[in-house]
């Protein structure tokens, strides 16, 4: 389950201890009620499937794949 809540005040930044992250997605098709999204985080790649909205809720499935730094070989 996935929450959002708007904060308005910075102080959480203090509680963040992580070091930045390298990200970057892209979406691959949208069709039959689904979107496709590729996204990287550092050196690790993800594929994302989507549904539509249904009401308040809505499907959602992740796969670990595998991401190379190689993004010019295949162009």
């Amino acid at each position: 389950i996935e929450r959002r809540f708007l904060v308005r005040q910075p102080h959480w930044r203090a509680l963040c201890v992580r070091a930045p992250l390298s990200m970057t997605q892209g979406y691959v098709a949208k069709g039959n009620g689904f979107v496709v999204r590729v996204r990287t985080v550092d050196s690790h790649g993800k594929l994302t499937l989507k549904s539509k909205k249904e009401g308040m809720t809505h499907q959602e499935y992740e796969y670990d794949i595998l991401y190379q730094n190689k993004l010019n070989e295949y162009s």
